[in-house]
């Protein structure tokens, strides 16, 4: 009995082990809130912490004021990301490039 419990459980860690992180980051964005670090692609907008659709930028439904896109260097990325707290950037990937000097 002990013996099947044991390998229940390496069966268990192994399943878990893998979505482990993206659960992770689904639990805090329902603790904090979603990132105002964001993708944009194909027209939808979406948290860059956790991957969930926020807005529907292909109907012209999604206001961008104070998001922040990855990969998106531009002046009002920059002066958003300014603006960001912490919440906005714990487990999030950093959105601009780094210059290479």
């Amino acid at each position: 009995m002990k013996r099947f419990k044991l390998l229940c459980f390496e069966i268990t860690i192994r399943k878990i082990k893998t979505p482990f992180e993206r659960k992770v980051r689904e639990i805090v964005c329902s603790f904090l809130g979603h990132s105002r670090i964001c993708h944009y692609c194909f027209g939808e907008i979406t948290c860059a912490r956790c991957g969930e659709i926020l807005q529907d930028g292909f109907a012209g439904l999604s206001d961008t004021t104070g998001l922040v896109f990855v990969e998106h260097d531009c002046s009002i990325c920059r002066e958003n990301y300014k603006g960001l707290s912490w919440k906005d950037k714990v487990l999030c990937p950093h959105p601009f490039k780094k210059k290479k000097d």
